[in-house]
């Protein structure tokens, strides 16, 4: 879904506000929000801004995941259904996204 997002962005100069869950899934049809009951990961949010988006997705067993990018710098967080949380954020996520910009 962060490759979605990216690709909304690069067809938007750069611009990352048009990211909303309705717009991943018409970039990705095969993508599911997540009203009824899906039957995979499917995405409970996205929203952007002129430099970054977050998108939250759930899995079939509710945990939640979570990734954040603000000006390049790529946060990703999850949390498992009873509560437990991790976030990683790291260099090595802001090289990762400049290869792929080259």
């Amino acid at each position: 879904m962060a490759a979605t997002a990216e690709t909304i962005a690069t067809d938007n100069n750069g611009n990352y506000s048009l990211v909303t869950a309705a717009k991943l899934l018409s970039y990705e049809p095969s993508l599911q929000t997540c009203s009824g009951t899906p039957s995979s990961a499917c995405v409970v949010s996205a929203s952007g801004s002129a430099t970054g988006y977050t998108v939250i997705t759930e899995s079939t067993n509710l945990d939640l995941y979570t990734i954040i990018n603000v000006s390049g710098t790529i946060t990703r967080k999850c949390s498992i259904g009873s509560g437990v949380s991790a976030t990683r954020t790291g260099p090595d996520e802001r090289r990762t996204l400049a290869a792929r910009s080259m």
